[in-house]
């Protein structure tokens, strides 16, 4: 426990040589992962931040089963995630038989995976609010021993999740999408375009987002801008808009990915979009 403590200390530790930067969120929620719940266990982990609209946003996830999940909750309206306030904790020990949000728990067990869920709540500067939660396939799977390591988890990734709740709101001003999950969003649409399950294709976004130097969200953002300006969907801006050249196309399926990712700072000046 304490070489995984030294770890996520070091991933979240500032540069003191260059200008600030934000540790990689995927490693940071990946380290914790691998110590909470019980042992042989295997646990999900995302985080997820949840902004003044009320729509659950995946910033940074294991895999894809964090991403569905924040994705089902905004649909059904329904789940830990949706309404006010927010609770500090929750903890729960089989979906299959929670009887609070019913719909949500049942598709969650039935239709994603999970069976148990464990989410603790981040204080963020702003009206940003940060969720870490960790799922696991096995009922049961978090026990008593797990609440202090998920708060101290909690604690250490504060400073990556003020990066991205900043980025947030820059990506959702420069790409006024509406009341959406862009992630969730995104992640179906790069599935259903090169037939892949929402595994692969969350794999994808999670290369292209380190490899092109940008938060998963923004570069969400990006997909589903660029599809609805591709299907003549009207939107607020147009193709082009500002002198902006047409953008080249980009590779989400790079082949090499570093183990660092430096989140971009928001500019005024929207960046080239990301084809797929």
């Amino acid at each position: 426990m304490h070489d995984t403590y030294a770890s996520l200390n070091h991933a979240t530790r500032s540069r003191t040589d260059g200008p600030p930067r934000s540790a990689d969120p995927h490693r940071l929620v990946a380290i914790a992962a691998t110590t909470v719940g019980q042992h042989g266990v295997r646990v999900h982990c995302g985080l997820t931040l949840i902004g003044a609209g009320g729509v659950p946003e995946t910033v940074a996830a294991t895999d894809d089963i964090p991403v569905r999940m924040d994705l089902l909750q905004y649909e059904l309206r329904r789940g830990p995630f949706i309404g006010t306030p927010l609770p500090n904790a929750v903890s729960i020990a089989d979906l299959r038989s929670y009887e609070s949000w019913q719909e949500f728990s049942s598709r969650c067990a039935t239709e994603i995976g999970p069976r148990s869920m464990r989410t603790v709540r981040i204080p963020l500067q702003g009206r940003t609010t940060g969720m870490l939660s960790f799922y696991s396939s096995t009922p049961s799977a978090f026990g008593d021993q797990d609440g202090e390591k998920i708060a101290r988890f909690a604690s250490l990734i504060i400073p990556t999740a003020d990066a991205l709740a900043c980025d947030l709101h820059a990506t959702r001003t420069a790409f006024p999408l509406g009341r959406t999950n862009r992630v969730g969003k995104a992640l179906k649409m790069v599935a259903r375009l090169h037939g892949v399950t929402d595994a692969e294709a969350f794999s994808r976004l999670v290369r292209a987002s380190i490899q092109l130097n940008r938060s998963l969200v923004n570069l969400a953002s990006h997909i589903i801008w660029e599809r609805r300006s591709t299907a003549d969907e009207p939107t607020s801006h147009t193709r082009g808009s500002g002198g902006l050249p047409k953008p080249p196309r980009q590779d989400l399926s790079p082949n090499r990915l570093p183990t660092t990712v430096t989140l971009v700072p928001p500019t005024k000046q929207r960046p080239p979009l990301v084809h797929v």
